[in-house]
């Protein structure tokens, strides 16, 4: 037991320089996409295109974001988490500058929608990779929340700038000096996303004699130790129906927050919310997801039933979606604002650490990957609905009860999912006393 601490405590030390290292990576790459809503309009005006399309490269930004992850898998395994994790920063940066550059919709569509979100995706499995074989279980939520502060902390000051420069300097050389401002942070922070100590149960626990099931016990989850191939073991991941429980549930949430993040500016608008009450309450949101981060960064490792807090989170979303779109007085707004900002920030990190934490397979990147699939295919789609829902009604009312409709699914799908994790721990603890005859 004594030779475990060494290894998580040393494991543990890394794990923290590669959060470090991913806030400041994700301050330079998720920002960008995060603020995309601050310049939707303008880019929808001068390209002459309709809510949908516009929505589209937003869409394309955000699903190609997360589902680019199995070839991230693939790249790491070929290369290596830190050439592939530079790489993907240079070449984000170099998308945003050829954005700039673009007149056509389609270039657009490929360069900030397509490419820029890949080369994100890489840079987030590789973060989030890195910090789940870096850290022991108890310091995951608390790695991922750092993290995830970069990246709204990003969001906050790069939405502020397009506010300001998208107006003066128009949207195409904001996109230019985003370039810049992607390369000074996340190209050096890239350096440091790897691993480092796998955390493959030392050979220092192994002379002690201790198994990989009582390192995984002593550290309070029971994953599947295997020694199968790669591909077998994705192969009977996506076999089981517990693995196709957690997509949807996770599909569907997302679906309703790709509106949020997407389409919110847009939503205001549509109701003739006057241009200083929408900063407002974009800035709310931004604030609030920060501070909801900052929360899980301080308390993060005392949270112990992380897929129950997910649930919990699905259930509020349900009245306050409905809410929104019946009751568009500024109180409602104000309180609705700060309820999406903690909501989706929470959204962000524990969607991914309670994954595991339900899956328990052997390989977190397995988890990772297909949690990172399901947001992706919801962000691809997500906007459509609403979009087409607008662009038929002129307004995002029914949009917003539908997405109600989607976090009550979600939240039914993952308490399935933990009710079958329970029973599931139980069964194998019963096995295992039958088997030492206690």
């Amino acid at each position: 037991m004594n030779a475990m601490m060494v290894t998580a405590t040393s494991s543990n030390m890394w794990g923290y320089i590669v959060s470090i290292a991913g806030f400041a990576a994700f301050a330079g790459c998720a920002a960008p996409i995060n603020s995309y809503g601050r310049i939707f309009t303008a880019i929808q005006h001068d390209l002459n295109i309709t809510s949908v399309e516009a929505g589209w490269i937003g869409s394309v930004s955000w699903s190609s974001n997360f589902l680019a992850s199995p070839l991230a898998v693939v790249l790491v395994q070929l290369t290596g988490y830190r050439t592939v994790a530079v790489f993907a920063a240079v070449m984000m940066s170099g998308a945003y500058f050829m954005t700039s550059l673009m007149e056509s919709y389609i270039g657009i569509l490929l360069l900030y929608g397509l490419l820029a979100g890949v080369m994100c995706c890489f840079v987030v499995h590789i973060t989030f990779s890195s910090i789940l074989k870096a850290f022991d279980p108890s310091h995951h939520n608390r790695g991922a929340s750092i993290v995830a502060c970069g990246s709204s902390l990003g969001t906050i000051i790069v939405s502020m700038a397009y506010e300001k420069l998208t107006v003066s300097i128009g949207w195409r050389r904001t996109l230019q000096i985003t370039s810049l401002y992607i390369a000074i942070l996340s190209i050096p922070a890239a350096f440091f996303l790897t691993p480092h100590d796998k955390r493959k149960y030392s050979n220092v626990a192994a002379s002690a004699g201790e198994t990989k099931e009582e390192v995984a016990l002593a550290d309070g989850y029971m994953p599947e130790v295997t020694d199968e191939p790669e591909n077998k073991r994705w192969l009977r991941l996506l076999l089981m129906w517990r693995s196709w429980l957690l997509f949807f549930g996770l599909f569907f949430p997302a679906m309703a927050w790709s509106v949020y993040w997407i389409n919110i500016i847009s939503f205001y608008e549509s109701i003739s919310v006057p241009a200083d009450d929408i900063f407002l309450y974009v800035s709310i949101q931004t604030f609030s997801d920060l501070a909801g981060r900052i929360f899980l960064c301080v308390f993060g490792t005392y949270l112990t039933h992380v897929p129950a807090i997910v649930i919990g989170c699905n259930l509020i979303f349900v009245p306050v979606t409905a809410v929104m779109a019946m009751v568009t007085v500024k109180p409602v707004l104000i309180l609705s604002s700060f309820a999406i900002g903690v909501g989706r920030g929470w959204f962000t990190i524990l969607s991914l650490t309670a994954s595991v934490d339900l899956l328990q397979v052997a390989n977190s990147d397995q988890a990772v990957s297909l949690s990172l699939l399901a947001l992706g295919f919801a962000f691809l789609i997500g906007t459509v609905p609403a979009g087409l829902i607008y662009d038929m009604t002129g307004s995002y009312s029914y949009a917003f009860v539908l997405n109600s409709a989607f976090y009550l699914v979600g939240a039914v799908l993952f308490a399935i999912l933990l009710v079958l994790k329970k029973a599931r721990r139980r069964r194998k603890l019963s096995q295992r006393l039958s088997l030492t005859g206690t």
